[in-house]
C-alpha cells in the first residue's frame, strides 16, 4: 500500500479548515434565520393584537359620531388602553365627520434579533370604522309648528331638525317633511326660503282645500338625499332645508291624526323599494283635531295603521311644564281624559313587541330604550332629536378599512 504523502496530507487537512469555516459561517446564517422566524412570528402575533384592538377601539367610538367627536375619540382609546395600549394611540375624525381611525404604535423587544443588531422593532395598524344604516331608510319628520310652538320653542325646533338633518348620512337616509297645521301648496315661503312649501294655512279646523301636511319634497317624489354638501354641511339650494329656515307658527289647531296619515300613504308610494321606513312626530299638545272624531283614538289608529304597514312610529312629546294636556273627556278607546303622553306612547311602535312605556315626561324617558322620547320647553330638545335620528336610522357601527 501506498503511503500519503505529506502534501496529500496537509491538502486534505487544509478541506477541513475551509469545511469548518464553512459550516461556521452558515451556523450563523442559520442562527440569524432562526433568529428572525422566531422573533417574525411573535410580531405576527402582537399585530394580529394589534388589529383587533384597533377595531374595537373604532367601534366603540363610532356611535357617538357625528354630535360627540370628543365622546367617540375617548371611547376608543379607552378600549384601546383596556386591550393593552394606553399609549401610542391616535384617534381622528375624517372628513365626512362618520367615519372614525384609529391608529396604534408599539415597539416591540426582540428575543434573538439583537444577536444580528436589532434589538426592537416598531409595529402599526390602524382600523376605519363608520356609523350607518345597515339598509336604506326613508324617513319623514313631521314637526308641530301650531300657535302654542310661538317664539323660542319654534326656534328650539327648528335648530333641532337643523341638527337631525346633519346626523343623517346621505348615502343611505333619505327624508321627507310633513308639518301640522297644513301649509297651502299653492304659495310659497319668499327670500331665501323662495320654493318651500312652508306657509302655513291659519286658524285650520282640519284638512284644508290647497293644502298639504307633506312640504318637503313638494310637489311630491321621493324622500330627498340633497339636504347636505360633500362635507357634511346643511345645502341650503335643499328644499327641505329651505322650507325648515322659513318656518313660521300659525293660530292653527293640533291635529296629529291626518298628518301621520298622509305621511304613512307618502312611504307607501314614493318609498324606495326595499328600504326601512319611518315616521317621527314631534308635538306640544294633546289633539284636539279633526272634528267629528275623537282625536286621540283618532291619531292613535293612523298611527296602528302606520305600524302595520311596516313602518316605524317614533313619537316626541315637547310639553311647556310637563304633559299636563290630557284627551277630551269624551273621547274613546281608552283615551276618555288620557294624559298626552300616553297618547305618544301608544302611538310608537314597539320594540320586539314590547309596547313603549309612558313614564309622565321624567328625564327616563329618553333613556328607556323605547320610541317614545320627551322633553319640557325648557330643555335640549335637539339631543332629544339626535337620539331619536340614531333610533330610528338603526345605525350599526362597521370596520371599512
Amino acid at each position: 500500500m501506498t503511503r500519503p504523502t505529506l502534501r496529500a496530507i496537509r491538502a486534505r487537512q487544509d478541506e477541513r479548515g475551509v469545511v469548518a469555516v464553512w459550516v461556521a459561517l452558515m451556523m450563523v446564517v442559520f442562527l440569524g434565520f432562526t433568529a428572525w422566524a422566531v422573533d417574525f412570528s411573535r410580531w405576527n402575533d402582537e399585530r394580529t393584537h394589534m388589529q383587533k384592538a384597533a377595531d374595537a377601539a373604532a367601534l366603540a367610538g363610532a356611535p357617538y359620531l357625528p354630535d360627540d367627536p370628543a365622546g367617540a375619540i375617548g371611547a376608543a382609546k379607552n378600549i384601546a388602553a383596556k386591550n393593552g395600549y394606553p399609549s401610542g394611540v391616535d384617534v381622528s375624525i375624517l372628513a365626512s365627520s362618520l367615519q372614525l381611525k384609529v391608529t396604534i404604535n408599539t415597539s416591540v423587544n426582540n428575543f434573538f434579533a439583537p444577536a444580528i443588531g436589532i434589538g426592537t422593532t416598531s409595529l402599526s395598524r390602524h382600523a376605519v370604522s363608520e356609523y350607518e344604516s345597515p339598509t336604506p331608510v326613508d324617513l319623514v319628520l313631521i314637526i308641530d309648528r301650531t300657535g302654542s310652538m310661538h317664539g323660542t320653542p319654534l326656534a328650539k325646533v327648528r335648530t333641532a331638525t337643523q341638527a337631525f338633518l346633519g346626523f343623517l348620512q346621505p348615502r343611505n337616509e333619505s327624508i321627507a317633511l310633513g308639518l301640522l297645521g297644513q301649509s297651502y301648496n299653492t304659495t310659497t315661503c319668499t327670500g331665501s326660503g323662495a320654493g318651500a312649501y312652508g306657509v302655513p294655512i291659519p286658524n285650520q279646523g282640519g284638512p284644508q282645500l290647497n293644502g298639504t301636511w307633506m312640504v318637503a319634497p313638494y310637489p311630491l317624489s321621493g324622500p330627498v338625499n340633497n339636504y347636505q354638501n360633500a362635507d357634511g354641511t346643511l345645502n341650503t339650494n335643499s328644499q327641505i332645508v329651505k322650507t325648515v329656515n322659513c318656518l313660521i307658527d300659525a293660530g292653527q289647531t293640533t291635529d296629529l291624526g291626518d298628518p301621520v296619515a298622509a305621511a304613512t300613504s307618502y312611504l307607501q308610494t314614493y318609498g324606495r323599494p326595499g328600504a326601512r321606513k319611518g315616521i317621527v312626530l314631534m308635538t306640544d299638545g294633546v289633539a284636539n283635531q279633526p272634528t267629528g272624531q275623537p282625536p286621540c283614538s283618532y291619531a292613535n289608529s293612523k298611527a296602528t295603521a302606520a305600524k302595520a304597514a311596516g313602518i316605524q312610529v317614533l313619537t316626541i312629546g315637547f310639553f311647556t311644564a310637563g304633559p299636563t294636556e290630557t284627551c277630551s273627556g269624551s273621547d274613546a278607546a281608552g283615551f276618555a281624559n288620557a294624559p298626552v303622553t300616553r297618547l305618544l306612547a301608544s302611538m310608537a311602535s314597539p320594540i320586539k313587541g314590547v309596547p313603549a312605556n309612558d313614564n309622565g315626561c321624567v328625564a327616563a324617558e329618553n333613556t328607556d330604550g323605547d320610541n317614545f322620547f320627551c322633553e319640557p320647553k325648557d330643555g335640549d330638545i335637539s339631543s332629544v332629536f339626535l337620539q331619536a335620528a340614531a333610533q330610528i336610522t338603526g345605525r350599526l357601527p362597521r370596520i371599512i378599512e
